[in-house]
């Protein structure tokens, strides 16, 4: 829905050369090309790479998504999971094999034709990368375990059963074959050249790039969807950390939509222009901290106990957040299957310190509280946290850190933060998109499972309910997971939100989904172009 209220306070094809990559842009000088069918985007989280096999985040979803095509796609709210560069697909009775059939007549951006064989080169190509995605896929789909069975029917043989495979396949992004394969240097699968280079048949073509600024692109008309008459027939995109410099840009015009987290003050402060239009929708974003359960003094479950009930949630939810979210319950947003019915820990200190004295350690060292840099939210509930800390006794100091460099941290148990803040959105809808990227060992490595807590038996309960075609099975097996995690304080479980947005008045056409958080633009049109 859209409320115009305002909240109150408390590659190939490009223009240059083929092997030459987007243009390097010029600052915004450059991008002031005539303002009527160009869509202006921002958000707060740069974006460091090209790669679609790279990167498994909302923040840089913008791009992937909206450049790249994946087999399925999902849209509306609630999501439903819709064909996209696949027509259908069927699943063997032991649900091994998975056939997919793929759409006919789609081209990429130089003109060649999508077939199975680029589907093929996609999956070995990310699996053998291990970034990003390859979280989803790794030892469920083995190398040399997809095969086209002929130009338009590939078929995935599984490593076991997996229900939740064909909704994996939305985040699962083809690239052109034959363009990467011309740019492999010493079996690298072209991730030099893909760092800053598109090889890509989806809705935008990029013509401009620069990490430090953001991208350009034009409408790809070769694209197998038909476009609205009014489409806008380029884009720009900026990344814009500070939060008065996007409040003052959609005030301004300057922005016709901001991708990303806004709290309910800034949106406020942004609807005031009269060309701006508030956005606000029920998501199923979990808003957490992660503690590193793996660094003293967070492998005590005492202290992580205590420190789950030095969180003022309330005074959160209905102070800062301005009711736009619900409590968490624990790592399954409410209203989904397996989903906590309460949450186990409340904003108690007397009970915080009764947790303390059981611990086997003191917390006798300050601790560290890392937030992401122009995403206020995230430093707000840090400061939350730190006061009540300090009512324990503890202290606490925050640390202000980009994106990526966060995500960054969680490669190693040594690296990660002693406790820092994240999203965890729908990246397909199922429960294992929470319980099993959270905590099943094998996740480890990756952003979402930066708290490090697993185990024997939690691992095993997570596979079952993977692998079981019985969903009754599957969702109580979720759940008591869910129970563990939250019972033991394996992280800290905040809230889930409203997605908050704001466009302009020119901008028509946008259709929200939670899978993908407001980052899919392929339904706007333009007003007045």
């Amino acid at each position: 829905m859209e409320r115009r209220t305002t909240f109150k306070l408390a590659a190939a094809g490009l223009a240059a050369p083929a092997l030459a990559g987007p243009a390097l842009l010029a600052g915004d000088a450059q991008a002031q090309s005539a303002r009527d069918g160009v869509l202006r985007l921002a958000n707060a989280v740069e974006l460091n790479t090209l790669d679609p096999h790279a990167v498994l985040d909302t923040g840089r979803l913008n791009f992937k998504v909206n450049v790249y095509d994946s087999l399925y796609r999902f849209a509306g709210n609630p999501p439903v999971m819709q064909p996209w560069l696949a027509e259908r697909h069927e699943v063997s009775a032991d649900g091994i094999r998975v056939r997919v059939h793929l759409r006919r007549g789609v081209v990429f951006h130089d003109g060649s034709p999508f077939t199975a064989a680029d589907v093929v080169y996609s999956m070995e190509r990310m699996l053998a990368l291990q970034q990003g995605p390859t979280r989803l896929f790794a030892g469920l789909v083995a190398p040399g375990g997809t095969r086209a069975l002929d130009d338009h029917t590939v078929e995935f043989t599984l490593t076991r059963p997996a229900a939740p495979f064909p909704s994996l396949l939305s985040e699962f992004y083809v690239v052109n074959s034959r363009l990467v394969r011309a740019n492999e240097r010493d079996g690298d699968w072209g991730r030099a050249w893909l760092a800053g280079n598109v090889a890509a048949s989806g809705s935008w073509r990029v013509t401009a790039y620069d990490p430090a600024v953001g991208w350009e692109g034009e409408r790809f008309d070769g694209h197998f969807l038909p476009w609205h008459e009014r489409a806008p027939t380029g884009i720009r995109f900026r990344t814009i950390r500070e939060a008065n410099s996007q409040t003052l840009g959609m005030q301004r015009g300057d922005i016709d939509y901001f991708i990303g987290t806004l709290s309910a003050d800034q949106v406020e402060r942004m609807a005031r222009a009269r060309s701006v239009v508030a956005l606000r929708e029920p998501s199923t974003r979990l808003f957490m901290m992660l503690f590193n359960t793996r660094r003293p003094p967070f492998d005590d479950v005492h202290v992580r106990r205590a420190i789950s009930m030095a969180f003022d949630y309330e005074g959160w939810i209905n102070g800062i957040m301005n009711g736009t979210a619900r409590r968490s319950t624990g790592p399954i947003p409410p209203g989904l299957p397996g989903a906590l019915p309460e949450p186990v820990f409340n904003y108690d200190l007397d009970a915080a310190r009764a947790e303390l004295a059981r611990a086997a350690v003191r917390v006798d060292r300050p601790v560290s509280l890392h937030c992401m840099t122009g995403i206020a939210r995230t430093e707000q509930a840090a400061q939350v946290m730190q006061a009540g800390l300090r009512q324990l006794g503890i202290e606490a100091r925050i640390v202000a850190e980009t994106w990526p460099t966060l995500a960054n941290r969680c490669r190693t148990e040594e690296t990660t933060p002693d406790m820092m803040t994240i999203w965890s959105g729908a990246e397909y809808m199922d429960p294992h998109n929470w319980i099993g990227d959270h905590y099943h060992s094998a996740q480890h490595g990756n952003w979402k499972a930066c708290s490090w807590w697993s185990g024997p038996e939690t691992d095993e309960m997570i596979t079952r309910a993977y692998q079981s075609q019985d969903e009754a099975e599957r969702i109580r097996l979720y759940g008591d997971v869910a129970r563990r995690a939250a019972e033991n304080a394996a992280s800290v479980y905040i809230h889930n939100e409203d997605w908050l947005g704001v466009r302009n008045t020119r901008v028509q056409g946008f259709e929200f989904t939670p899978v993908g958080n407001g980052n899919h633009i392929r339904s706007m049109w333009l007003q007045n172009s």
